[in-house]
Order: C-alpha cells, then sequence, then structure tokens
C-alpha cells in the first residue's frame, strides 16, 4: 500500500513549527492581560471603580515581570521611580485642592468607600469627600504608562536613546500655556455663557502643558516617538473602555459644567474636551519626564 503524506502550505508549516520569539509571546500575554482585567468591574454588581482598577495594576504587573525577567529592570528603575516621584503629586494635588471644584463621584457604591477629605479654602472639608481609588488610579496609571513606553522601546520597537540637552529649555514655553489659558475664559463665556470658570482647562494648561513644552526641546532627541505613538494610541482605546463606556454611564466620577470650558464629545456622553486634553497630555509629559530623568541619571554616571 503506497503511502501518503500530507502537504501542509508553507507559510502554514513555518508558523506553526517555528517557536514564537519573546516579542511574539510578550504581544500575546500582554493582550490576554489587557482583554481580562475588564471582566471583573464588568460582572461585579458592586465595587465597580476598584476593581477596573486592574486595567492599569494587571499591566504594571506584567510588564515588570516581564522587564525582570529580560532584565532590563536594573537600568530603568531608577528614572521610573524619580519620574512617578514628579507626577504622582501632579495627580494628588489636583484631587486634594480641585475635586471639590472639578470632579463629581455620584456612585459611592462603585468604590471601597474609603475616602480623603479635600481641600475647601485653608481647611479640610469632608463634604466633598475622594475615593481613594482616585489616587490609586493616578499612581497605577502613571505606572503603567512609564513600564509600557520602557516596554515597547524595549522589545518591540527600539531605538537608541541620545542624551538629554538641557541647554534646548526655553522660558518662552511658558507664553503658549499663559495666552491659551487667558483665552480660555472668554471661550467659555462664548460656549456656556453663565458658567462660574474654567477651572479644570485652565489647571491643565497652566500645569502640565507648561512641563512638557519645557521638556519637548531637551529629550526630543531622546524620545523614541514610535513607542511614545503606540503608547498614546492604546491609552485612547483604554480611555473609550474605561472611561466613556463605564465609568461615565455609571456614575464612577462626573464633571462639574461649572468648571469645564463648555466643549463636549456629544457621541462619549457629552464627555468634556477637558477628559480628552488629559488622555492626549497625560502620555506625552509621562514620557518626557521619564526621559528627562533617564538622561540626568546617564549623565551622572558618565565619565
Amino acid at each position: 500500500m503506497a503511502s501518503t503524506t500530507t502537504s501542509v502550505p508553507w507559510g502554514v508549516q513555518a508558523t506553526w513549527t517555528r517557536r514564537a520569539s519573546v516579542a511574539e509571546r510578550a504581544w500575546w500575554g500582554f493582550l490576554a492581560v489587557a482583554l481580562l482585567s475588564p471582566v471583573p468591574s464588568l460582572v461585579a454588581t458592586g465595587r465597580q471603580y476598584t476593581l477596573s482598577l486592574l486595567m492599569f495594576v494587571a499591566p504594571v504587573v506584567a510588564l515588570v515581570a516581564g522587564l525582570v525577567r529580560r532584565g532590563s529592570w536594573a537600568a530603568s528603575w531608577r528614572p521610573l521611580v524619580f519620574s512617578l516621584g514628579v507626577l504622582f503629586p501632579m495627580g494628588a494635588v489636583l484631587n486634594v485642592l480641585f475635586a471639590d471644584d472639578f470632579f463629581t463621584y455620584p456612585n459611592a457604591a462603585a468604590t471601597l468607600g474609603w475616602s480623603v477629605p479635600a481641600v475647601r479654602g485653608f481647611a479640610l472639608s469632608d463634604s466633598h469627600p475622594i475615593p481613594l481609588e482616585e489616587f490609586a488610579f493616578y499612581g497605577f496609571g502613571f505606572a503603567a504608562i512609564l513600564l509600557a513606553y520602557v516596554w515597547v522601546g524595549d522589545v518591540w520597537l527600539p531605538a537608541k536613546a541620545p542624551r538629554v540637552d538641557w541647554t534646548a529649555g526655553r522660558a518662552s514655553a511658558l507664553i503658549v500655556p499663559a495666552v491659551a489659558a487667558a483665552c480660555a475664559f472668554p471661550l467659555q463665556e462664548l460656549l456656556a455663557p453663565g458658567r462660574a470658570f474654567p477651572a479644570y482647562l485652565t489647571y491643565l494648561l497652566l500645569v502640565p502643558l507648561p512641563v512638557a513644552l519645557w521638556l519637548w526641546p531637551c529629550v526630543r532627541p531622546a524620545v523614541n516617538w514610535a513607542a511614545l505613538a503606540l503608547v498614546t494610541a492604546a491609552l485612547l482605546a483604554l480611555s473609550v473602555v474605561w472611561e466613556v463606556s463605564l465609568a461615565i454611564p455609571q456614575g464612577w466620577w462626573g464633571y462639574r459644567a461649572d468648571a469645564m470650558v463648555g466643549l463636549h464629545v456629544r457621541a462619549w456622553h457629552g464627555l468634556p474636551i477637558e477628559a480628552v486634553l488629559v488622555w492626549v497630555l497625560t502620555p506625552i509629559t509621562t514620557v518626557f519626564v521619564f526621559e528627562a530623568a533617564r538622561g540626568a541619571l546617564f549623565a551622572r554616571r558618565a565619565p
């Protein structure tokens, strides 16, 4: 009896027989983490905001483990920690000083019920407590962005990181934010007359934006722009799932109309334009701060 053989198309055979590379295994592993981490918040009947933080916590754990396994953690942890030390207070100060003016938290059942009092004037106020989840979001959110940027630059889209040019920074970087902030109130009067003050947009224009603009010429040669683009795109996609599809409809948090300039994305449950600006500006500022920290540490070690 003649033997028969089953032929396999060349491309498929190569795919089946070739062992997956580190980058491919990392990609599938991270995709699994990203897809599974929202599940608890989708099926839970309470504490949904708390459980939704797994969308940041799970990638942080996976990325740290991956960097440690690759031996890249030793070279990255110092600038990561320094960057978090700069970035986390931005979010914490925003919450403690301005949460009363910018945000609402209508669905208390979506949190653990642990809160921090806000600052009202020169005293602490319990009239508008800030859920502890807000602070966890800033901590793990910044960490997830930083680790994803390091991982993408280390595994998928490697690029050489030259030294930072500190002489390139210019005080003129403050002009654009100052002019934009000055235009915010007239814009609000045009779009939504009668509102108090566009405080949230003013904060974004005068705190994180000047940091990004001042650092941009200094760190521009060091930034892995492909990695930054990928991380920003992924973060925007996550924001649509986390904030637009879950948080806003379920009342995990909301925005005080009087503190917004009056531009909204109607298709996204009336999401104010300030929230969109946060999701765009955050990865840029985060990566710029990280590259500045990495450049400073590299310069100290250089002979």
